[in-house]
């Protein structure tokens, strides 16, 4: 565990953040999308009354990106396997995480009409003119399809994004087999968590390139 908590008075506000999601795409663009307030640790590792961070966490950041002057980073996280195996149990949770982690816009599963279907966008993020719509994975075997429903979602929202230029990202949880690497926008999670918690780099631009 590399997350602590400083002690300081405040550090019950620490237990709090917010997120958007599950809001129409046209909002998310051109609107105010509403944020929703939520739990800022996913597995409850952070305990308000004793003001500490316990050994449940799984060293994900989010309380330390959101509230650096509460929680302190010790160290690095060379193996992330604790953190992997909670991504098996709750797959959906990576697009929480990410979209907590970045500085730029992003919501969670974002709803558009295409056609006759209502496509949800698991992850969504706005910068500047360019909007990131992101699959993750667990296996490189799985990129293709991945690849594809992309495509489809982008196909489908054409209408609406006219004015982004729209990217795709895919992240790859186990790893990523050589012949994907020449694709830009197919990125490991280890990469990812390196880039964000190590290097505190959080603008999507400067991550996928």
């Amino acid at each position: 565990m590399i997350f602590h908590s400083r002690k300081g008075p405040n550090f019950d506000k620490s237990a709090i953040t917010s997120i958007i999601d599950h809001v129409d795409l046209n909002d998310f663009l051109f609107n105010d999308a509403v944020r929703k307030a939520i739990l800022t640790c996913p597995t409850n590792a952070i305990n308000i009354e004793q003001k500490e961070i316990t050994n449940d966490c799984i060293d994900c950041g989010i309380c330390w990106l959101t509230y650096p002057s509460l929680i302190e980073k010790n160290g690095l996280n060379n193996k992330l396997a604790i953190f992997k195996k909670y991504l098996k149990k709750d797959k959906m949770f990576i697009y929480k995480w990410l979209s907590l982690c970045l500085q730029d816009e992003s919501g969670i599963n974002i709803k558009s009409n295409g056609y006759s279907r209502v496509k949800r966008i698991p992850l969504l993020v706005k910068s500047k003119e360019h909007l990131y719509i992101i699959k993750s994975v667990h296996e490189h075997a799985d990129i293709e399809k991945a690849d594809y429903e992309l495509d489809d979602i982008i196909s489908l929202i054409t209408s609406e994004t006219k004015k982004y230029s729209v990217n795709k990202v895919i992240i790859v949880i186990e790893g990523i087999d050589q012949k994907y690497k020449t694709k830009s926008y197919v990125i490991s999670f280890d990469e990812l968590y390196t880039s964000i918690i190590e290097k505190s780099i959080r603008k999507i631009s400067e991550i996928v390139k």
